[in-house]
Formats: C-alpha cells, structure tokens, sequence
C-alpha cells in the first residue's frame, strides 16, 4: 500500500530544478511507500489543470504538492511517513518563504487565518496560513477537491476546500518546505 503521494507539476524549462528535487526526494525515499507522479508539459495546461490531474493520478493514502522549484528538509519523507500513522486529515508544518533573497517563516495550521506576507521596519515578518496544499492531506479528505482551471489563485482555492473537510490535524512544528519566489525568474507552472 501506498502511503504517500507526492505530485508535482512542472514545466519543460525547469527541468535541472525538478531533477535536483527528485533526486533529494528519490535519497529519501528509498523502498519507502511512496510514490511521486511528475506532469511536466509545454505551458499547454494551466497549473491548476496540471494539479487536479495530479490529485487524480494519486494512489497514496496521503498526497501533497511540491512545486519543481521548491524544496524540503533532508529528513521530509521519514518525519511525513511518521505524522501519517496519526491518521489526521492533514499533517502541517512550517515553510521557509524567500520573496526576492528575503526570507520568513509561515506556520500552517488548520485553524488559522491567511496572513499576507508583509514587512514591519523593512523586514519581513513570520506570518500564519490555513493548511495549504503543500501540506499533507489524507486523501479521502480531499477526493471531492479540484484546483480552478487557471493560473494564479488556485491555491488558495483548493486550501479553503480542503480544509472546510478536515477536522483533525497534525502539526509538525519544523521547516519542512521551502519556497523560493523571484520577481524576475518564477513563473506559472
């Protein structure tokens, strides 16, 4: 059985980025029960078309999303493996956010409320998400959740949904995530 789906959606000029993070992933995960389902295409679909074929690919019990460009912890797959057998709907954690070469922590959790991403005195300050979709969810809990056709915003979108299904959590309180964004180089996936 297979516990874990990790999806990722990418796009054929980042394929050195998805390479680097599959091959940390594949380090990981050795004979471990997890599967990962790359869709990498020319632009042709949008990112949220992309994802929900991801959701629909995925055999696990429990499914997340790694953008091509992102990152995890070096220990990721052995501490989600283990936050799974609390069988919660979905498993959280900190991210470490890069906007531009400036870096802030974001807590997920299930309970709390979107913060923007913001600066006090010049500097950005850590802030508080609702479980997104990088988190770990189970994936009964999402079956029924789809990502909007389009590029921007479907995040958040599929994070409101799945999270008005989930009722329990487990909150890992460690970086497990790292996004990285850059004004001159991110792009829709």
């Amino acid at each position: 059985m297979i516990k874990l789906s990790i999806l990722i959606p990418s796009i054929t000029e980042r394929g050195r980025q998805l390479e680097l993070l599959l091959e940390e992933l594949e380090r990981q995960i050795g004979e471990l029960p997890v599967e990962i389902i790359v869709l990498t295409d020319n632009r042709k679909r949008s990112i949220g078309k992309k994802r929900t074929d991801l959701l629909n690919l995925a055999k696990g019990k429990y499914l997340c999303m790694i953008d091509d460009d992102d990152g995890v912890c070096e220990d990721f797959i052995s501490v989600i493996l283990q936050a799974i057998e609390s069988n919660s709907d979905v498993i959280t954690f900190k991210q470490k956010s890069t906007l531009d070469g400036e870096s802030f922590i974001v807590t997920f959790g299930l309970k709390n409320e979107n913060e923007a991403a913001h600066k006090e005195n010049e500097v950005f300050v850590d802030i508080k998400r609702k479980a997104w979709h990088c988190c770990v969810w189970k994936r009964e809990v999402v079956k029924n959740c789809f990502f909007d056709d389009t590029n921007y915003g479907e995040d958040a979108i599929f994070s409101d949904t799945a999270s008005a299904n989930a009722i329990t959590e487990t909150h890992i309180d460690k970086v497990m995530h790292y996004y990285n964004y850059s004004s001159e180089k991110t792009r829709a996936i």
